[in-house]
């Protein structure tokens, strides 16, 4: 059995789930406070072990909206950095919830192709649990942009300070990358995977996570964060998840 809803949408012309859109002019903005809380709900905390006792990874993972199927769990989008070490997958489940809900029991992670021109580019990774988890909301849905360097602003909602609101900015780091952009956006140890959501018809929409940060020598701005954007990739990785039964891959 498969999910029959799909959380990706491509802005401006929504493909998936009938977003109206009344002609090719998209506003997308950083959210507003309430839409700032709401997509608070869909951010998940995540704990991976290693075979060494006591090392324990944390980071931060969103839950991708679906719709309920027997026998599947959720799925959830992270950093790959965050769910593998060496290239050997770590054991993952989310945190606050029980092993029998939580536990990551399959892995989807990008082949690696650009790792040797901007290893951000890969660091993405999709993850299901066991059994969908004791929440109450049905997470976020993700949309595809068509012209990135036209985002402005962004919301990251694991940051409470100045509503979560940040900035896109230049930075010659990541230009020649499509699926890469650089932000400003309040970071610590443990926020890779923290979604960056926008405001699209009063909804919030994941539209890329934070994957690290750099800092540009010679600079006066410091670190600077790291995105790494959705894109059609994922979308096929995405669905891949949801018609394939076999868990163990």
């Amino acid at each position: 059995m498969r999910y029959s809803t799909l959380p990706f949408i491509v802005l401006p012309a929504a493909l998936l789930q009938g977003v109206a859109v009344a002609d090719d002019r998209v506003n997308l903005a950083a959210l507003s406070e309430p839409a700032l809380e709401e997509s608070r709900a869909g951010l998940l905390r995540l704990r991976c072990r290693t075979d060494d006792p006591g090392v324990v990874y944390v980071s931060r993972a969103v839950l991708l909206q679906t719709e309920a199927v027997s026998g599947r769990g959720d799925i959830l989008l992270a950093s790959r950095h965050a769910v593998e070490k060496d290239g050997e997958r770590l054991s993952c489940s989310v945190a606050g919830e029980n092993a029998r809900r939580g536990e990551i029991v399959r892995l989807y992670l990008p082949s690696e192709q650009n790792r040797d021109v901007n290893s951000f580019i890969d660091d993405w990774a999709l993850l299901e649990s066991a059994r969908r988890l004791s929440r109450d909301d049905q997470g976020l849905r993700a949309a595809i942009l068509p012209n990135p360097e036209e985002l402005t602003t962004v919301s990251m909602p694991s940051v409470r300070e100045a509503e979560g609101r940040c900035n896109v900015i230049d930075d010659p780091m990541v230009e020649g990358y499509d699926v890469l952009i650089a932000h400003d956006c309040s970071t610590w140890p443990g926020s890779s995977g923290a979604p960056l959501v926008v405001d699209y018809a009063g909804e919030p929409y994941v539209v890329g996570l934070h994957v690290g940060q750099m800092i540009e020598l010679g600079s006066d701005r410091g670190w600077i964060g790291i995105a790494r954007l959705i894109d059609d990739e994922m979308r096929l990785a995405f669905e891949h998840m949801l018609v394939d039964t076999d868990r163990d891959n």
